[in-house]
């Protein structure tokens, strides 16, 4: 009778212990699983612009301008015998892309919704680009890129 109890106890003890072993890790999984979707969203907008201007990066193909009176990247490219142009900007709480072709009307709200950002900047000094975007919870992400080409 006392082995049986010992026996029954001793499973006991090792499937409460098996039990808290599973629930620690499915919380350390939950915990770094949350920190790398953070992590990827706040990096998200910054790593986009900035493979938008490695991209795009050929002569006389991108400038810094305006559009409906919000800073914007833009990129300039002919295909067809058009010219069409893409703007890469902040309106409405996210930064937003739309190409369109040249002498187009344009809403502001027609581009396509990139990432959520709360502002943009991008500013250019001897083919360096100055890239700030705030996010969300309102940090601001900043990042240099070199542009290759020249003008």
């Amino acid at each position: 009778m006392v082995d049986k109890m010992f026996l029954i106890l001793l499973f006991a003890t090792f499937a409460v212990c098996a039990f808290t072993l599973i629930m620690v890790g499915a919380n350390v999984y939950s915990h770094t699983a949350s920190a790398m979707n953070d992590n990827y969203e706040k990096r998200i907008d910054i790593s986009y612009v900035t493979e938008k201007i490695k991209q795009w990066d050929e002569q006389n193909s991108i400038s810094i301008g305006t559009f409906h009176n919000k800073t914007a990247l833009i990129h300039t490219e002919v295909a067809a015998g058009r010219k069409y142009y893409t703007y890469i900007y902040q309106e409405n709480g996210a930064l937003r892309e739309l190409m369109v072709r040249e002498g187009l009307h344009t809403e502001k709200m027609q581009g396509e919704q990139i990432v959520p950002a709360k502002g943009f900047e991008i500013k250019e000094e001897d083919q360096m680009y100055g890239i700030t975007i705030t996010g969300e919870d309102g940090k601001q992400y900043r990042t240099c890129v070199y542009r290759q080409s020249r003008e």
